[in-house]
């Protein structure tokens, strides 16, 4: 059942986007959540032998969402490490990075994203402890990455990155070169008909499959099993995952099993505004 509560609360989450010219979700969408959320508390426990009688508190996770929807602050504790993330957007709601700070309130990291005028980031610096550790240049065409290159904190390139894409805005393949222009390796990516991936191909530099993932969702578009096959796709290993949800289709519990065993549950206490 929907948790109304009427605190603001402060916390957040990392979001990644995905690469093309799908319309972009704000993070609170691309947590999945529905609705207005203002923030949401997240309890990840280990379950010991496998049953719920043993499980221990391993990470908190408590976001806040700005009007946007973005991420505005998300406070983490694990495994008795505190870290707080800000993060920060334009006056367009473009992510413009964010700052990393540990349980004194001091600056230990940050990410910095510079965007074009229609919101794509075109470059992306990391820094830790006051120190540049790696920076990424992006090109797009139509709204769609096609290249990416990262550099290391000499400033010399270490990878480029090359994007292919379907006619819905799938991300297909992506092929990996050395700063020598040598292929290293590639992903091949499939997708459902709602855009869900449902399989990873990982080749070599010479082609050769080395590992194979594939993917199964609910009705939801919430993964429910991944399981990883090596390169004869012998299976390795295999995690599936349960969910429960409130009255407005978000869940608010997920049981992750591996192998068939019960190993980790996530809960969610998601507060939406009181009117």
């Amino acid at each position: 059942m929907k948790k109304t509560i009427a605190l603001v609360f402060t916390l957040l989450i990392a979001a990644s986007a995905f690469a093309g010219n799908k319309p972009k979700k704000c993070s609170r969408e691309e947590m999945g959540i529905h609705g207005n959320a203002i923030y949401v508390l997240e309890f990840t426990y280990n379950l010991h032998g496998g049953k719920n009688g043993g499980k221990q508190l391993t990470c908190l996770d408590s976001v806040v969402f700005d009007s946007r929807g973005n991420f505005q602050d998300k406070y983490r504790r694990n495994n008795g490490k505190y870290t707080w993330f800000s993060y920060y957007f334009d006056v367009n709601g473009y992510s413009l990075g964010w700052n990393e700070y540990d349980k004194n309130n001091t600056l230990t990291a940050r990410t910095a994203y510079l965007n074009d005028n229609n919101g794509n980031c075109v470059e992306r610096t990391a820094f830790l402890n006051g120190k540049m550790t790696q920076r990424a240049s992006s090109r797009y065409e139509n709204n769609r990455l096609v290249e990416e290159q990262s550099y290391d904190e000499n400033g010399s390139m270490a990878e480029k990155r090359v994007y292919k894409y379907d006619n819905q805005g799938n991300n297909t393949e992506t092929e990996f070169y050395s700063r020598d222009g040598e292929l290293t390796q590639k992903y091949i990516y499939k997708y459902d008909n709602r855009g869900n991936r449902v399989e990873w191909r990982f080749y070599d530099a010479d082609e050769f499959l080395v590992a194979l993932t594939t993917y199964y969702y609910d009705e939801h578009d919430n993964l429910i099993e991944e399981s990883s096959f090596n390169y004869d796709e012998h299976l390795n290993w295999k995690h599936s995952y349960v969910y429960e949800y409130d009255d407005e289709d978000n869940w608010v519990r997920k049981t992750i099993y591996r192998n068939g065993t019960p190993y980790q549950v996530v809960e969610r206490e998601i507060a939406f505004p009181v009117y």
